[in-house]
């Protein structure tokens, strides 16, 4: 079993993360990279399916960021 800080490419991965909460989200994307970091070392470059997790979250990361600037812009200053 590994370690709660990585998430190795046979565990669990949401499928849908536009419904992951927030803080969920930011701790899947910080295990990831972990566990990248982690293929890095040992195996010299990280699984496809870590990549293609690491690339999702980085896809839904940054559509929030964008809509949480959008919502920033919209609101009246006081």
């Amino acid at each position: 079993m590994a370690p709660k800080r990585l998430l190795p490419p046979e565990e669990g991965f949401p499928q849908d993360l536009s419904k992951v909460p927030d803080t969920e989200l930011e701790i899947l994307n910080s295990r990831i990279l972990r566990q990248v970091e982690r293929e890095y070392l040992q195996l010299g470059s990280p699984d496809p399916e870590t990549e293609f997790r690491s690339e999702e979250l980085r896809v839904e990361l940054d559509a929030r960021d964008a809509k949480d600037e959008v919502a920033e812009e919209v609101q009246p200053s006081r």
